[in-house]
Parts: C-alpha cells; structure tokens; sequence
C-alpha cells in the first residue's frame, strides 16, 4: 500500500500556511507546520517529510541557515522548494547553489503549489526507485561477478584435471601401444614356433609312418602270404592293428597325398587350402597362371575328382 506524502511548510506567516495546508489536504497529502528553521529542523527530524516549503526570512532562524543545516544533496530524502517574497538574482543563485530543487516567488496561487508538490514528490520518488535499483544492480552485479570467479577457478581446476588425465592417459596409451606390439611380435615368434613345431612333427610323423610301410609292411605282408597256423595270424593281426593304431587316419591321408603327388603340386595344393586363386598362387610361386592351371588339373586326377564337378579345396579340406 502507497504511503501517504508528508509535507512540511516551514513559514512564519500563519495565512500562508493554513492557504497551503488546506489546499495540500484536500489533494490527500499529509501536512506539518513550522514557524521557523529551529522548529522545522526538529519537524523534519521527527516526520521525515519528502517535502519542504521553506520561507527565506522568518526569526529565530532563517531559511539560510536552515539550508546549511540540512545540507541538501541530490540524494537526499526530501525535496526542497523555497518561497519567497524577494526576487533578486543573487538570492535566487544562492538558494539553487545550496541544494534546493525549485525557487517559488510569491505571491502564487495554490494550482502552482499542488501542482509542484505533486511534482517534486514523484521526482523524488522515482530518484528513490532509480537508486534502490541501482543498488540491487550493482548487488547482481557483485553477485554474478563473485559466481563467475569461482566458476571460473571451478573450470580452472576442472581443465588442469582434464590436462592431468589426457597426459596420464596419453602415457597409459603409448605404454599400451608399445605393450601390444611386442605382444604382437611375441604372438609372431610364437607363431612361427608352433608352426615349426607342427611342421616337424608331421615330418616325424610321416617319416614314421613312411619306415613303417617301406621297412615293416613288406614284411607284414609276406607273413600274411605264408603259411601261418591260427594262433601265428591272430599274432600277426595284433602287430598290424597296433602298427595302424601308431599313425592317424589323417597322417595316412596326408601320406597317401604326398605319395601321390609332386613337391611343386604339394604346394599348390596347400596354397589352394588357403583359399588363393590360380592368380594368387601364380604370383605367390613365382609361376605363370597356365603352370597353376596344370597342376589343378593333375592334383584332381590324382585324387581322383576328374571328370567330377566336386569343389577342389572343399575336397582337399575334407579329405587331406
């Protein structure tokens, strides 16, 4: 709720403050009187008034003096507006130099008195309004500014984290990196070494089973031809069973193949395994797509797909 304006009239003459009184009541504005600045200065320290009509020459102490009392400032809490009878210059110069808003000669009509009462209150007012708001400004501003500083050291300590962690992580990485590669090269060497090792171990295992037919099986096979009693063959059947038993299915298929085939078409055969084209294996021996062509043709006659639609490296998968 708006609070009713107060108003006080600081003049010696009676007339001209009941005129004034009556005609600021009746504009709906709350009105103190004061016969001269001695009293006013008390008035204005009791009622806090946002207005003053002052008289320039009254006793005990005149307008004057009570403008260097009060001091009045831009800022401060009441408008001032002095009346008087006198219209020199140098008084008029003198009253603005002390601080008053507006100078009123008399004699004036009560119009002119509401009317710059209602003005000098809605000035004051709003000069009241524009300061609180600056002030709330200038609070949002410390505020925001004070928020922005430590959202600023926030992000400050967040990137100098971020930094830390990048070059840890990029430490973690390269150690990770190097780790890798010489997994991969141990992976290679290993690679290379099982390898060797199935390489060596199917040489064995052909070596064996090659003694075994060449030294053992001739043999094994004349006993058969002999005359042998009952008991002599069951003997015999026991060896050969635990001869076959000694070589696998598959080592006898990769036998039975590389008995049947040349060295150059053993390769191609392995390289066709791989799943390399006649192209792929010309470049890979060093060897014309025509040579390739030929050895196809001869490993499926050896292995019996002539003439036959079956997939070689299917056939050699399942098979060899």
């Amino acid at each position: 709720m708006k609070k009713t304006p107060k108003i006080l009239i600081v003049d010696d003459d009676r007339h001209v403050q009941m005129a004034i009184t009556i005609a600021l009541i009746n504009e709906g504005y709350e009105v103190y009187h004061a016969n001269d600045g001695k009293q006013g200065l008390k008035v204005l320290h009791e009622k806090e008034p946002e207005l003053i009509f002052l008289d320039l020459k009254m006793p005990v102490m005149d307008g004057y003096e009570f403008l260097k009392v009060v001091q009045v400032k831009h800022d401060s809490p009441f408008a001032l507006v002095v009346l008087t009878g006198h219209d020199e210059d140098l008084a008029i110069k003198r009253c603005y130099e002390m601080g008053i808003d507006f100078f009123l000669k008399k004699p004036f009509s009560m119009a002119e008195i509401c009317g710059l009462a209602r003005r000098c209150i809605e000035l004051k007012r709003l000069e009241r309004e524009r300061a609180r708001l600056l002030a709330e400004l200038q609070d949002s501003r410390n505020q925001l500014e004070q928020r922005v500083n430590e959202r600023t050291f926030e992000l400050s300590e967040a990137v100098a984290s971020l930094e830390e962690e990048i070059r840890e992580h990029h430490s973690t990485s390269k150690k990770l990196e190097r780790e890798t590669i010489a997994l991969q090269e141990s992976n290679i060497a290993l690679q290379v070494l099982l390898k060797r090792r199935d390489q060596e171990k199917a040489q064995y295992d052909m070596e064996l089973i090659g003694k075994i037919e060449k030294l053992i099986r001739p043999y094994l096979d004349k006993l058969k031809g002999s005359k042998l009693n009952a008991s002599q063959k069951n003997i015999l059947n026991l060896v050969e069973q635990n001869l076959n038993a000694i070589g696998s299915p598959y080592l006898y298929s990769q036998l039975s193949l590389f008995i049947k085939l040349t060295a150059k078409e053993i390769q191609v055969s392995n390289l066709i395994k791989q799943g390399m084209g006649t192209k792929e294996i010309a470049s890979v021996l060093d060897i014309s797509t025509r040579t390739v062509e030929t050895h196809r043709f001869q490993i499926r006659k050896k292995i019996g797909l002539q003439g036959r639609k079956t997939n070689l490296r299917q056939e050699l998968l399942k098979t060899y």
